[in-house]
């Protein structure tokens, strides 16, 4: 009957020839052992010997028995002296220690080098081996340099733009934009910036591409960039009418919808 749980297995097996590309039964010797060594945190004696944590005292013959298999309906089993001599190749490896305890009769001891080491994640990830993966750190919310004008500047992009329910929400990202508009220039031209945005939203509703697809619309699209705030600004104030004097007006009056 097989005992319940599970064992941890360094990739380390991959990088020893002897055990990965050599005899696959010593591979399979390897991982019997570690699954029938004793995991507990207390030692119990077996046959009079005392076999402690990360340990396993079994007889020879047994070993050979308990890794029998079967191939093309004919049982395989290791003799005891191949069990040896695969004990004492794990042994060269560094993974295993033969112990002599002195009761004749009683099976072989052996024991896994760096048993708690083996057996615990935390050791992977401090050595640099399984590491578990990292989640990555939580960005905190960009920060709009000065006050944040950004709900009154979607309050007038859902007047101009969203004109039925539901409406969409104002995102972060949504709210960076429009404050890096306001303030590279709704708030250096003239003195009325919400006026302004309105007129580049009635700008954008002019744009038949833009209008075409929603996405295009929102303010995280149209004014991602320095360069396209600085487009739409400049083609809102084309659209306005010129004082006597040629210039910009930029004090126009629009008629709220």
């Amino acid at each position: 009957m097989s005992t319940p749980g599970f064992i941890l297995l360094s990739r380390d097996i991959l990088d020893k020839p002897s055990i990965w590309r050599g005899d696959s039964d010593v591979l399979k010797l390897w991982l019997f052992i570690l699954l029938r060594c004793n995991f507990g945190t207390k030692s119990y004696v077996y046959r009079g010997v005392e076999v402690k944590r990360g340990q396993f005292l079994r007889s020879l013959r047994s070993i050979a028995a308990d890794c029998s298999y079967t191939v093309r309906n004919r049982r395989v089993e290791w003799s005891p002296a191949k069990v040896e001599r695969m004990l004492l190749k794990l042994e060269r490896d560094g993974r295993i220690r033969l112990i002599e305890h002195g009761i004749p009769n009683a099976g072989t001891l052996l024991e896994v080098i760096n048993w708690d080491q083996r057996q615990s994640a935390a050791s992977f990830r401090k050595e640099g081996g399984a590491k578990a993966p990292k989640k990555p750190p939580k960005k905190a919310p960009k920060k709009s340099k000065g006050a944040d004008h950004s709900k009154e500047l979607w309050d007038i992009w859902l007047s101009e733009l969203s004109l039925r329910g539901p409406h969409p929400t104002l995102t972060p990202k949504r709210a960076r934009v429009l404050n890096a508009l306001y303030s590279e220039h709704l708030s250096k031209n003239g003195n009325d910036p919400l006026r302004l945005f309105r007129g580049v939203c009635q700008t954008l509703k002019r744009s038949a591409h833009h209008m075409s697809v929603r996405a295009y619309q929102y303010p995280d699209s149209f004014l991602s960039s320095p360069e396209r705030r600085e487009s739409w600004f400049l083609r809102s104030l084309e659209n306005q009418p010129t004082t006597q004097s040629g210039g910009v007006s930029l004090q126009w009056s629009i008629d709220d919808e």
